[in-house]
């Protein structure tokens, strides 16, 4: 009996929401430029503040007029890496995933203050995982 209910659930199509995240996955983080390329775009995983993103675009302007290849590498360094700070872009592209085959959406745990951190709830990030929420730091 078990195994005849597997053959039906099997052969039903995949609802609309997956058809749709599967087709979203490949293009996270990509413009039609990088699409063509069959690449990703890291930069557009950065996380930016509106400080470093005025700062990157001056630094970009100085490497573009005054021919400063200096300039140019920081800006990449910096839009390539940030994804990359506490698992970040790991993170979501994870969660994309899971999205797209169908999985319960990953619940983030909430961080306690610094003080409950260090004196009174020094173990929140094992609690959480026992949870099975995801520790953002």
């Amino acid at each position: 009996m078990s195994q005849e209910k597997r053959r039906r659930e099997a052969a039903q199509p995949p609802s609309a929401g997956t058809v749709v995240a599967q087709a979203l996955v490949p293009q996270m983080g990509s413009d039609n430029i990088h699409l063509i390329k069959q690449v990703i775009d890291q930069r557009k995983f950065a996380v930016l503040s509106e400080a470093t993103q005025a700062a990157l675009g001056y630094f970009n302007y100085r490497a573009v007029v005054d021919h400063m290849r200096f300039w140019d590498h920081v800006v990449e360094w910096e839009l390539n890496t940030t994804p990359s700070v506490g698992g970040l872009g790991r993170r979501q592209v994870i969660q994309t995933i899971q999205a797209a085959s169908g999985g319960r959406p990953v619940e983030v745990a909430d961080r306690p203050n610094i003080l409950a951190r260090n004196i009174s709830n020094r173990a929140w990030k094992e609690k959480a995982a026992k949870e099975g929420k995801m520790v953002v730091e």
